[in-house]
């Protein structure tokens, strides 16, 4: 088994580790320079007193020079020479005093000032508290209106469901009503042709008759009489004259064809003494 150096596996590895080593010393650099350019930055901040204004300092920047006050003077000198009477001189040396004066007055605004901003302030957010208010009623109100019209809306569902449901129901029972009569009518039609059948077969095979084989003195003679002739045959006991005899009978029908049947059988059987009867005769 041989080893074979494929050039361009190595050509991707040296690739990704030369990018990874490019990476890491940008990074680096990167990192020296925000270090380096955080650490020139500096900061001198001065918290300025709510009273500089009755500090010496701020005053002595309001005192003037002589030599600009001179000059001042004589500049007011030369405009005003109409009313040189009126004109009062402008001495400024003396101005420190009268800009105390004006700093407390200054200060007396600044007092009024911010009390006024307060108040405004107050008023302000009365006025977004009242108007808070007023939308928090209307969302109120939209949200009531709201409701109700839902619950209106499902009320009116609720109703036509249950006319619906209703007029179905009575749909319904007007269609079993219809039915019911229908099949009573059906089912009498069907009984008055069933009865009219009935007539009909009946008038067609003619009045029922059977057959009386023999009249016997003992029960046990009129046994084996019909255990003899079998089926369609029985014995009934009768009184004939104040005498007890035991009549041997064949079964009822109004068909002939039956009737003739079983007159076979008993001339087969017993012979031929026996005697047709019809009911009621």
């Amino acid at each position: 088994m041989s080893f074979r150096i494929n050039p361009f596996k190595i050509l991707r590895i040296v690739g990704i580790i030369g990018v990874i080593t490019y990476a890491g010393v940008e990074y680096s650099n990167y990192k020296s320079r925000v270090v380096k350019e955080t650490s020139e930055i500096t900061k001198d901040i001065k918290i300025r007193r709510k009273d500089f204004y009755m500090t010496q300092d701020y005053k002595n920047n309001l005192t003037v020079p002589q030599q600009t006050v001179d000059q001042t003077n004589k500049d007011v000198a030369q405009v005003i020479t109409s009313k040189d009477s009126d004109t009062k001189k402008v001495d400024l040396a003396n101005n420190g005093q009268k800009k105390d004066d004006s700093t407390e007055q200054v200060k007396n605004n600044s007092e009024q000032t911010n009390e006024e901003a307060k108040k405004q302030e107050e008023a302000k957010k009365d006025e977004e508290a009242k108007k808070q208010e007023e939308a928090r009623k209307k969302e109120q109100q939209e949200l009531e209106a709201k409701r109700e019209k839902q619950e209106a809306q499902r009320k009116a569902e609720a109703a036509a469901a249950k006319a619906a449901a209703e007029k179905k129901a009575q749909q319904q029972a007007e269609a079993a009503k219809i039915a019911a009569a229908k099949k009573a009518q059906q089912e009498a039609a069907a009984k008055a042709k069933a009865e009219a059948a009935k007539k009909a077969a009946a008038a067609k095979k003619g009045p029922k008759k059977y057959l009386q084989v023999a009249s016997l003195a003992s029960e046990s003679a009129a046994k084996a009489t019909v255990r003899k002739l079998g089926g369609n045959f029985r014995y009934q006991k009768s009184s004939v004259n104040g005498r007890t005899v035991y009549v041997v009978m064949s079964a009822m029908t109004d068909n002939p064809s039956t009737l003739s049947a079983m007159e076979r059988q008993v001339k087969s059987r017993i012979g031929t003494g026996y005697i047709v009867r019809t009911i009621g005769k």
